[in-house]
């Protein structure tokens, strides 16, 4: 999954400013998804 990548990445990017403006919307619109395909289960 992309997410898991995403997050193996964490550590090497934690120190990035920039990183939290990317992972934030990123992750906000993963978990608006997911709620989503809850839903329609």
């Amino acid at each position: 999954m992309v997410v898991v990548c995403i997050l193996k990445q964490v550590p090497k990017l934690a120190d990035m400013k920039r990183f939290r403006l990317y992972i934030i919307p990123i992750f906000s619109h993963v978990i608006y998804i997911s709620g989503l395909h809850l839903q329609d289960n």
